[in-house]
């Protein structure tokens, strides 16, 4: 019981001096609402001056300059700070009841006052600490702002971290250490109040503590910022396409709008329509225009709405001409539903075709369609082609001066039904019977108007000409044409041997009959082709007319701008040339040293600029 009595004594004598305080306060800062401050943000880092912040109450040690004690060494930015016990003690005054009070500020320019500090608390837990007030009436009441366990949010973190400070008269507020490892904390709130009504209002942070055990370094202030509450009211959203109607969407809102709702404009989706939150995405029902919207609250319940227009489109390919003949094209059209923004194309072509018709040949290929604020459509499609058409011959050779030959077509691939056309006309099918010897051709056309063409010479039954297969012929060089063993020869040149010589490029015929007046031909194709010219690795200047210089060979008639350039192991130049025809002998200076030289060739073949490195061997 004793103890029950001593307790209520203690408390009830607490409750005077807090009283007693108040009145003294009262008196003490009713003048100080002049010239008051209205122009915002208002920030304060007490680095110049006191700026109009004063201190009072019961014991009071806050003091402003540079702290140096064991925890609180440092301001939060610049060099100085408040800070209750003084700025080098390790101790705070007992039985404090003080305060730090703020300037006073019109609002008016205000809508919603919102307040941001630096603190830093070492007291003794449970016990000693501070809250912050505010008065609305010239220092005559003081409020409270805030409480423990608040709801964080964009505005309000880092506020009280005790619920009943014994010397706060068990209200809530600071106490203990810094849970930040000794460093500054920030705490923020936005105000209980709304400005813009010409109201006046002044701040202090109130400080508490016991009569023992009050070696601490205290409660520091800094960075006293005031203005209107960050603008919570943006919002947007970004979305990405999956596929042509598959959106995703992803809402970039403030951390301070909730209830964040997403509308498709898709009636047809039904419940699926709407969704909620960050990122969602939806399946969009058909081809069209959307007026997606998100909406979302901010910290007054104002709602807040963002839309945008997004194209849904739909493609297909319309085949217009389908491939008739295997290697030859087809004409396709795009076809796209969904918006009447302009649309753009792209077939992965080579060249790449951009317009909505394309000509294709055979493959495989994708059309992407686009447009403004629309999802890419993309459409493969395969170019086929019918298979080629084939021909195969069957000749059955006549007897000399009969007409007992024959040729029979064998056609597949292409389109039936299947027509021939022989010249000369011996048969309208793809057989023909009754034959003589001669030249014959034949054309055949499918139900698509592809054509094949063929040519056959029948030759009389122990008749072999034959001038061989299509060749080529070097500039400078001479081939020699044989007919074989007959009575008589008829060439194109009207010659009449066995053979002929030749030396260009050419088509060449021969006739020939033999002794019994049965008559075959043979046509040849003769084309110019000797290769590039090249350079020999060694030669040997003996003498021996055999490799005795060195220089280009094979076809140095096609060049053209030549230059040869010959130099020893030390880089001189031991000989150059600007005639193919004109090659080093191996002499040098006193005579010929065998040895590795270097060469670099020059030169144009064909109209084909090239270039020509190498070692040489000079052998004797």
């Amino acid at each position: 019981m004793p103890s029950f009595f001593s307790n209520l004594l203690s408390k009830m004598y607490l409750a005077c001096i807090l009283l007693l305080s108040s009145l003294l306060s009262w008196q003490s800062v009713i003048a100080q609402c002049t010239g008051n401050i209205s122009r915002y943000p208002y920030e304060q880092n007490f680095e110049a001056l006191t700026a109009g912040w004063t201190t009072g109450g019961t014991a009071s040690d806050w003091a402003w300059g540079t702290p140096n004690k064991k925890i609180i060494n440092a301001a939060a930015s610049g060099i100085k700070c408040w800070i209750t016990g003084g700025l080098t003690k390790g101790a705070y005054n007992n039985n404090e009841r003080s305060y730090l009070q703020s300037p006073c500020f019109d609002l008016a320019a205000l809508h919603y006052p919102y307040i941001r500090f630096k603190l830093f608390c070492d007291t003794e837990k449970d016990l000693d600490g501070a809250n912050l007030q505010y008065s609305p009436d010239n220092a005559h009441t003081w409020i409270k702002i805030g409480y423990f366990g608040q709801q964080e949010d964009c505005f309000n973190n880092g506020w009280y971290n005790n619920q009943s400070v014994y010397y706060l008269a068990e209200e809530d507020g600071w106490s203990g250490a810094n849970n930040n490892d000794g460093k500054w904390e920030t705490a923020q709130i936005k105000l209980p109040f709304t400005g813009g009504t010409g109201k006046t209002v002044m701040f202090r942070f109130y400080f508490g503590s016991g009569d023992t055990n009050n070696d601490y370094d205290g409660f520091g202030i800094d960075d006293f910022y005031l203005g209107e509450a960050p603008d919570t009211a943006s919002a947007s959203f970004n979305y990405s396409c999956t596929s042509a109607s598959v959106v995703n969407f992803t809402a970039d809102a403030s951390p301070c709008l909730t209830n964040l709702q997403w509308n498709f404009g898709d009636t047809a989706a039904g419940d699926a329509n709407k969704a909620s939150g960050l990122t969602t995405s939806h399946t969009f029902s058909a081809p069209g225009n959307y007026l997606v919207s998100l909406t979302a609250s901010d910290y007054n319940g104002i709602k807040i709405i963002k839309t945008s227009d997004i194209n849904i489109i739909a493609a297909s390919v319309n085949i217009l001409t389908p491939v008739q003949c295997a290697g030859s094209t087809a004409t396709v059209q795009a076809v796209v539903q969904g918006t009447d923004k302009p649309y753009l194309y792209n077939w992965n072509a080579t060249p790449e075709i951009t317009t909505p018709i394309a000509t294709l040949p055979t493959g495989n290929y994708t059309l992407e369609v686009s447009a403004e604020n629309t999802c890419t459509a993309q459409v493969p499609l395969a170019i086929v082609e019918p298979p080629p058409l084939l021909t195969k011959i069957t000749i059955v050779q006549p007897d000399c001066n009969k007409s007992n030959g024959s040729m029979e077509i064998d056609v597949s691939g292409g389109t039936t039904p299947y027509s021939y056309n022989w010249q000369p006309v011996v048969s309208n099918t793809n057989a023909a019977d009754n034959l003589q010897s001669g030249n014959y051709n034949l054309t055949v056309t499918d139900g698509n108007g592809c054509i094949a063409t063929l040519s056959a010479a029948l030759q009389p039954k122990g008749v072999q000409i034959n001038l061989g297969n299509d060749t080529s012929i070097c500039y400078g060089h001479t081939l020699t044409l044989y007919a074989g063993n007959f009575a008589t020869y008829l060439w194109d040149d009207l010659s009449n041997q066995p053979q002929r010589t030749i030396n260009k490029a050419g088509v060449y015929f021969v006739k020939i009959t033999t002794a019994d007046s049965c008559t075959a031909s043979d046509t040849i194709k003769v084309i110019n082709d000797c290769g590039d010219v090249y350079f020999p690795s060694a030669f040997t200047p003996n003498g021996d007319l055999i490799n005795d210089a060195f220089g280009p060979a094979g076809n140095i008639g096609l060049l053209s701008n030549y230059a040869l350039y010959i130099y020893d192991r030390l880089g001189n130049l031991v000989f150059k040339s600007s005639t193919p025809a004109h090659k080093w002998s191996g002499s040098y200076k006193n005579g010929i040293i065998t040895g590795t030289y270097v060469y670099m060739a020059t030169y144009e073949y064909d109209g084909v600029r090239k270039v020509k490195k190498g070692n040489i061997v000079l052998l004797k």
